[in-house]
């Protein structure tokens, strides 16, 4: 079953664009469907599914990090800040 965009916005409670965004960074994979000189993305049920597992994986590995790890990844992203300029 394909879905319109908007059909998936609501799905996941997001705006058209930010579906749109995904299809264009190819996140979301999609078909361009052209009716009476206007065209449509339309995403199968599958590929949204597909996506929402794969965000899901994401955040499971995110919620696996230890304290250490989440600390070493702060410092990381801090160090920069942190160095003097001289």
């Amino acid at each position: 079953m394909y879905l319109k965009v908007s059909d998936i916005a609501k799905i996941l409670n997001v705006c058209n664009a930010t579906i749109r965004s995904l299809i264009k960074n190819g996140d979301i994979r999609a078909i361009k469907t052209s009716y009476n000189k206007q065209s449509e993305w339309r995403i199968h049920r599958a590929e949204m599914e597909i996506f929402l597992e794969k965000k899901f994986k994401e955040s499971e590995s995110l919620l696996q990090k230890t304290d250490k790890e989440i600390k070493e990844d702060v410092q990381e992203i801090l160090k920069p800040f942190s160095e003097t300029k001289g």
